[in-house]
C-alpha cells in the first residue's frame, strides 16, 4: 500500500494488461469499480490489471462478487495535477 502524493488517499499499484503501464487504484474494492486484478505479478511486484469495458461482463462480475477496483485519476480531487500536457 502506498498514498496518493496530491490527496493522501490510500492507493495500490497495478499494471495495466492493454499498456504495460503502472496505474495508480483506490485501495479498496468498489461497487462502481471497473478494473479486475488477476492473479500473478510483474518483475516489481504489482498485481496485473484488466478494465473492464463491456457492460454485461461487468454486470455478471459484480453479481457473482468480484472484488472490482477504481483509477485513482478517476476519483482524485487532484488528478489534474498528474495528467501529461501533449
Amino acid at each position: 500500500m502506498s498514498a496518493c502524493k496530491s490527496c493522501g488517499a490510500e492507493v495500490r499499484w497495478a499494471v495495466s494488461e492493454s499498456t504495460n503501464k503502472r496505474m495508480p487504484l483506490d485501495y479498496r474494492p468498489s461497487l462502481d469499480g471497473n478494473i479486475a486484478l488477476r492473479d500473478g505479478e510483474d518483475p516489481f511486484g504489482d498485481r496485473y490489471a484488466r478494465v473492464i469495458g463491456n457492460r454485461e461482463v461487468l454486470d455478471q462480475m459484480r453479481a457473482e462478487g468480484a472484488s472490482l477496483y477504481t483509477s485513482h485519476f478517476a476519483t482524485c480531487p487532484n488528478a489534474k495535477q498528474h495528467r501529461s500536457k501533449r
